[in-house]
């Protein structure tokens, strides 16, 4: 695939996303007419779009500490644990579930950073002791990158993070004995400094559902059967590649046709002041990654999903003006009701069952990680009370 230059829509979003796909999916350059470059000339114009795309996202940063406006919590993060971080808008349907659900896996406290919702999200996320919540009103598909890297920058800089999506719920191989604080530990003390992630998506047996809120038992189906390896690119990236790798496809490739759509994240990660996320949370560079892999369960296929659609493909924000809504829009206007379930798919139980069924990868040391007695922390018990906002 080659990167044949800016893209309609928004400042110069296009060409911003550009460099984004092509480190993605580690896309070869080519000459003017189609011709693939010798490997060091690809190499270098790869390392060009990551120095200019850089020092974009840097310069738009700035323009987000002017527009960012803190609405509920005094903004001092607490000693020590994990910092949780996400972007969103209109996130009510997942809000309660999504806080519930990383509270209880070891998060000490959650950024939220509101971007424009029309529901009650900010409400309800204002709702909790242990978050800070933000407002900003810049525009998502000019800013989104520049938005989540201020927060992590302003909240969350030599500690480490968790960046995700409000319909994002990290997950890992002994998640249910083995707390962030412990697995944070095994990963410092190996030298890590992020982890891999490959987005599994969750759904009901079918679309539309009725209701408003997310319910995790009628939305407990995945598959893998139908989940394409690619190669990983491994630019600027210490790893183990029997542990990494590209994926595509799954039920959004075998409903909706979707089978480009790149799978993968890199949620949990440490900055030390080497890292670079440059515009895209699906690439990094600079990093040694840890030796097992990590999921990350998303709840797309949720109640007001073709709502959420129609404004998607109105406002064009995301990837190629929109693309796969675009896809799922097709689809729901031609069938109305669509079946996702079928004969590949399973319930899920535990990310447990992704690592024996070899969808998760993890070396020996870490399996005897979790085996070890010490491994297993008290996990942090958190419960929903108003609280004031910070001025």
């Amino acid at each position: 695939m080659c990167w044949a230059g800016p893209k309609a829509g928004g400042r110069d979003s296009g060409v911003r996303q550009g460099f984004a796909v092509s480190f993605a999916v580690g896309s070869d350059a080519c000459s003017p007419d189609g011709r693939e470059l010798p490997k060091p000339l690809r190499n270098i114009g790869k390392l060009w779009k990551l120095i200019v795309a850089w020092v974009s996202l840097r310069r738009d940063m700035k323009v987000v500490n002017r527009h960012a406006v803190r609405v509920h919590g005094t903004g001092d993060m607490p000693a020590t644990g994990v910092i949780g971080f996400v972007l969103l808008r209109d996130g009510e349907v997942w809000l309660e579930e999504f806080l519930h659900h990383h509270f209880n896996l070891g998060v000490s406290h959650m950024v939220l950073m509101d971007n424009g919702s029309t529901d009650n999200t900010v409400a309800l996320a204002c709702q909790h002791p242990n978050t800070t919540v933000l407002t900003c009103d810049l525009d998502f598909r000019d800013y989104q990158h520049a938005m989540r890297l201020w927060m992590q920058y302003q909240y969350g800089h030599d500690r480490w993070s968790l960046m995700l999506d409000v319909d994002e719920f990290f997950d890992y191989p002994g998640s249910q004995e083995v707390g962030l604080g412990a697995l944070t530990g095994y990963l410092d003390a190996n030298g890590f400094d992020a982890v891999f992630a490959t987005m599994l998506d969750m759904y009901p047996e079918s679309i539309p559902l009725a209701g408003h809120k997310l319910d995790l038992q009628e939305i407990r189906y995945f598959e893998t059967a139908s989940i394409t390896r690619t190669s990983y690119n491994t630019m600027g990236v210490t790893c183990d590649r029997s542990i990494v790798h590209g994926s595509q496809g799954g039920v959004r490739g075998r409903v909706f046709g979707l089978q480009e759509v790149q799978l993968v994240k890199h949620p949990l990660r440490k900055d030390r002041g080497h890292i670079r996320y440059p515009m895209n949370s699906h690439f990094i560079y600079g990093v040694s990654l840890a030796d097992f892999s990590t999921v990350l369960r998303h709840y797309k296929y949720v109640p007001g999903f073709e709502d959420h659609v129609s404004d998607s493909v109105r406002k064009q924000q995301y990837w190629r003006g929109s693309y796969e809504y675009r896809h799922y829009q097709a689809h729901l206007t031609k069938s109305g009701r669509i079946n996702l379930k079928d004969e590949t798919s399973e319930v899920f139980l535990s990310a447990d069952q992704l690592l024996e069924q070899g969808f998760l990868n993890a070396s020996a040391k870490f399996k005897r990680f979790l085996n070890s007695p010490g491994s297993t922390p008290e996990p942090t018990a958190v419960k929903s009370q108003a609280g004031a906002a910070g001025k």
